[in-house]
């Protein structure tokens, strides 16, 4: 008789064949990928199934201790073996093991082979919720919500089918997150009304980890316009997470229950939730989850003043979300890093920084990073005199944000008035802000920048009284937020306003403080301009020395961002200064 030798060293002879390692295990390849599939398909069908079930099981006990590793070759096999209950085992374990590395694309395909073997009867109901659920959030993750919808909704109607009450609450919850999360099928509307659903469903299945879930999905969908219900929704969710001891509930109930703290003037709250959060995302292990932790940290951190902190969370939520293929992560990281940028006065940075989460945003379906990006490029242009780029980049806000969220217009509208403002287009700039205050609101922050539009256009118009007063009550709002990072240009305006009223002796304080409070934050961004309207004091009051440093110090300041610039930003922002110069020395 042959030996399978003898055959193997005959086919290697013809050149069919060649051995490609030794030891520790004789392996062979294929010549050829034509000679192989012409050898396979010369098998009859039941021999291919067979073969395949023997080389599976030879597989399965070979690697008996390491099925993980090899799962895909393992799912492969009992696929084509026709053995369905093992290849709906192998392909979950698959999925489960890409989703690890998070290979998202390969755990999608494993879940999806997967759930067809499940629907057919191979499984229970538990099983096939929960791999409906994986299947989902590999979609979400990798930005295919309508995919992942389409996938809850099919579950729901699968609950119907089989009047399996546990399956529909875990669908309506599922459907509920999607229309919650900030993407391209944001629907608070709908995300409550299903979130109401599940808790009544929750209640009567007496689940209450359910109830826990079904709290915190009611919060997300008040948490942009009805703070004091989002934040009481919030804390019921965690409060029951808390006595049941589930962590990862509780974990998700305190990273999104910053936003209505914040909007609420409740900062400090906002941060001590956040980093509790944080401490039980690493805990669990959920690098995913742990980034948007630390994102929002940071992103607190930014605006109670403290900059260096914030970026230094954001920088490792970067990491991570790179290392995770997060394309949600990085963008949201991107944009907070942009906004940093440009309080250094790195517009260069800023702006490609601000490009590239735009472009990741859009890869992930992130709708309010797309609009807030194009309303913060639309500032830096602005502050570098490039009003023609910031104006088109105000209006991209504006239509990204009708077509996506239309309650985040504000930003964009009251960034195109500035625009339209310093183009000496007077008429436009006041039509458009009276549409910016339409929509204006703490959560896209365009109360503050409508605020300081109103306070350029006052200055211009010589409206001194209302202006003072105006800015006083923004220092109250600021302070009552803990949003630290917009008193100094608060301060500049009124500054600016005590200037030109002629009260130099109180602007000259003004101004210092300005300037020592924007040392202490760390803050470059356009820090010259109070340094010239210090100047300007100084030289009203008399003290030439000091005026001649404080403008020596703002040319410094102004050669070290225009040396960072391309030539055509460069030649605005020169021209913007020179305009700025003109304005404030008419007041002295």
């Amino acid at each position: 008789m042959t030996t399978l030798d003898e055959l193997l060293g005959e086919l290697d002879a013809a050149g069919l064949i060649r051995q490609v390692q030794h030891d520790p295990d004789a392996t062979y390849q294929f010549r050829h990928v034509l000679t192989q599939e012409a050898a396979y398909s010369s098998l009859l069908k039941q021999d291919r199934r067979r073969l395949h079930l023997l080389v599976g099981e030879a597989l399965e006990r070979e690697y008996a201790n390491r099925l993980d590793e090899v799962a895909p070759i393992l799912a492969r096999h009992f696929d084509e073996a026709e053995d369905e209950a093992r290849a709906l085992d192998y392909h979950t374990r698959a999925g489960d093991a890409a989703t690890a590395r998070f290979a998202n694309t390969e755990a999608a395909m494993h879940y999806r082979r997967a759930m067809a073997y499940a629907k057919r009867g191979h499984t229970t109901a538990e099983r096939l919720i929960d791999l409906h659920l994986r299947y989902g959030r590999v979609l979400e993750i990798s930005g295919h919500y309508a995919e992942a919808l389409a996938t809850y909704i099919e579950m729901e109607m699968l609950a119907q089918e089989r009047d399996d009450k546990r399956m529909l609450l875990a669908a309506l919850m599922a459907r509920a997150t999607i229309h919650a999360a900030p993407t391209v099928l944001n629907n608070s509307v709908e995300a409550d009304s299903l979130a109401q659903r599940a808790l009544l469903l929750a209640s009567e299945l007496n689940d209450r980890a359910a109830e826990s879930k079904a709290l915190w999905l009611r919060m997300m969908a008040h948490r942009f316009t009805e703070y004091d219900a989002a934040i009481a929704f919030g804390e019921q969710s965690a409060q029951i997470a808390r006595e049941l001891g589930l962590h990862e509930p509780l974990a998700y109930a305190l990273n999104d229950i910053f936003t209505s703290y914040l909007l609420s003037g409740q900062a400090n709250k906002g941060l001590a939730a956040l980093e509790e959060a944080e401490q039980l995302w690493r805990k669990l292990d959920n690098p995913n989850m742990l980034a948007d932790s630390l994102i929002g940290a940071g992103e607190m951190l930014y605006f109670m003043g403290r900059i260096e902190a914030g970026a230094a969370k954001i920088q490792e939520a970067l990491q991570l979300s790179e290392r995770t293929s997060n394309y949600w992560g990085q963008s949201y990281a991107r944009w907070m890093l942009g906004e940093m940028l440009l309080e250094h006065a790195d517009y260069a940075g800023a702006i490609a920084t601000l490009h590239e989460s735009m472009r990741l945003g859009a890869q992930a379906g992130f709708a309010i990073s797309q609009i807030a990006t194009h309303g913060h490029l639309a500032l830096a242009y602005t502050e570098l005199g490039a009003y023609d780029r910031g104006a088109d980049e105000a209006r991209k806000a504006i239509e990204m944000a009708n077509t996506l969220k239309p309650e985040w217009q504000g930003l964009g509208h009251a960034v195109l008035a500035l625009c339209q403002f310093y183009a000496g287009q007077r008429a436009e700039a006041h039509e458009t802000l009276s549409l910016a205050t339409q929509y204006a609101s703490f959560f896209d922050l365009s109360i503050i920048v409508i605020e300081n539009v109103k306070a350029e256009m006052g200055l211009a118009d010589k409206k001194y009284v209302e202006v003072e007063r105006n800015i006083r009550e923004a220092f109250n709002m600021i302070r009552n937020y803990e949003m630290l990072i917009f008193e100094p240009y608060a301060r500049y305006c009124l500054g600016m306003v005590l200037l030109k009223m002629g009260r130099a002796d109180e602007a000259h304080v003004e101004f210092a403080s300005t300037l020592a409070l924007m040392n202490q934050l760390g803050m470059r961004r356009q820090i010259w301009r109070v340094q010239l309207a210090h100047a300007a004091c100084a030289s009203l009051l008399g003290n030439d020395a000091e005026a001649a440093a404080l403008r020596a110090a703002a040319s410094t300041e102004v050669e070290a961002v225009a040396a960072e610039l391309p030539t055509d930003l460069r030649t605005s922002f020169l021209r913007r200064i020179e305009a700025m110069k003109r304005d404030i020395g008419s007041a002295e």
